[in-house]
């Protein structure tokens, strides 16, 4: 009682998180939205460079302008691409790779490419370079690698039905996924995985204020002692106080979720 007539742990406890979730939340999506704005309105520039530049420009042009209408993209001639990228005054490097070449960075950098993944004579490797730290330079690679694999893709069912393949290569073994998941049972099981550290952080954060009510609180009223003269054993007292601090605990995450929850819905 003595804790629920305390208005400051009343204000941090409950009052507060009631009004401040809802805002963070609120901000979180206006950040979220204002960013994919950002993105999508973004030019990006790239570069093409390696022995078979001009041959990854070519292609990386071809790609662009088929399918939908991709991001603004800009290319920019350089001797320098990769200096560039690392100055972040290039979003994206495309680097036409010879055997020779491909097979020196792979030295270089440690890594082992399958030897039918090595380019050829007639086939020179294709290689997107970004920074993983910029979220701008991640969305140009995307949309890059993937407007690159569907030209890669057109161009070799085209190859196919040259050669003489008598249907659409997309309609063999066509696969079609349906999800027979309601959209509420969706976006729940998503919310719960959520609501589990953050039930679990109301706990902590609203039980630990109690708790610090119930020692502190109590030496500063002078009533700590008046319960320690009292009949009751120390082991009673102890259990007494953690089972207010669980209960009030509960209490006090039961009424952020509720409020979260009707906040979402």
């Amino acid at each position: 009682r003595m804790v629920l007539r305390d208005r400051r742990t009343i204000l941090i406890a409950v009052v507060a998180p009631l009004v401040l979730f809802p805002l963070l939340l609120f901000v979180s999506n206006q950040v979220e939205r204002s960013e994919s704005e950002r993105i999508e309105a973004q030019t990006y520039r790239w570069a093409a460079t390696g022995p078979e530049a001009e041959y990854a420009a070519q292609l990386v042009a071809r790609a662009l302008s088929q399918g939908e209408a991709a991001p603004s993209f800009e290319q920019v001639t350089t001797s320098n691409a990769d200096s560039l990228l690392h100055a972040e005054e290039l979003h994206v490097v495309v680097a036409g790779l010879d055997r020779a070449t491909a097979e020196a960075l792979q030295l270089e950098r440690g890594d082992t490419l399958p030897s039918d993944t090595l380019p050829t004579a007639d086939v020179p490797l294709i290689e997107v370079r970004y920074r993983a730290r910029s979220d701008f330079s991640r969305a140009a690679r995307d949309t890059l690698s993937a407007r690159l694999e569907a030209l890669r893709d057109a161009e070799r069912d085209s190859l196919y039905q040259t050669a003489g393949l008598a249907i659409d290569p997309e309609r063999m073994w066509p696969v079609d996924a349906d999800n027979i998941a309601s959209a509420q049972r969706e976006s729940g099981a998503l919310l719960g995985l959520a609501l589990t550290p953050l039930l679990l952080f109301l706990m902590l954060s609203g039980g630990s204020i109690v708790a610090a009510d119930t020692i502190s609180g109590e030496k500063e009223r002078g009533t700590l002692e008046t319960l320690l003269t009292s009949a009751a054993e120390r082991s009673q007292i102890v259990r007494a106080k953690q089972l207010a601090i669980v209960a009030l605990g509960l209490a006090v995450a039961l009424i952020n979720v509720l409020n979260i929850g009707l906040y979402l819905v």
